[in-house]
């Protein structure tokens, strides 16, 4: 999944016949890295948190940060592994899709190009942001593109992003 770092703590499996293995304990990604898009983002705190579920669906408490300049923008991921929320955050406060920017291509949205722009659109749309369709259309405002709108799937994967002018 683009992680990379020591792994760390312990998990008690427990296992029945015919019965779902559960596990209880906590796991935690040390000096870890996460690279997506490009772009390596340091993992200030990684911990797969298992309290008697299904072993294959732990809660999840990730930050993941990138520094550029004076800004610390970053993403948290909390939920389950099966069904996370991600949001985005910054050191000074701003707004998503300039914590986007900064993530992605390591400055404000205001001084991308139109090429970058667009990875920053997608990366809205498939990173399944609270809020994603929202942040999708301030990026697409920004480079003038008049209609921008995230449809639906049956699952997350099969969204669409749709991008559209006059």
């Amino acid at each position: 999944f683009g992680v990379s770092g020591r792994v760390a703590g312990e998990i008690l499996v427990t296992e029945g016949p015919g019965q779902v293995p559960t596990g209880t304990g906590e796991l935690q990604i040390v000096d870890g890295i996460y690279k997506a898009y490009g772009q390596e983002l340091a993992i200030a705190r990684g911990r797969m948190i298992f309290a008697g579920g299904p072993i294959d669906n732990p809660g999840l408490d990730v930050r993941a940060i990138r520094r550029a300049g004076e800004v610390v923008a970053g993403i948290n991921v909390t939920g389950r592994l099966k069904s996370p929320e991600l949001t985005l955050f910054s050191e000074p406060p701003m707004p998503q899709s300039d914590i986007l920017s900064y993530l992605l291509i390591g400055q404000p949205l205001n001084q991308a190009s139109s090429a970058e722009g667009e990875i920053l659109t997608d990366a809205a749309a498939s990173l399944g942001l609270k809020g994603g369709e929202l942040l999708a259309q301030r990026i697409g405002a920004a480079f003038g593109i008049e209609d921008v709108r995230i449809e639906e799937g049956a699952t997350a994967e099969e969204a669409s992003l749709v991008l559209g002018t006059y």
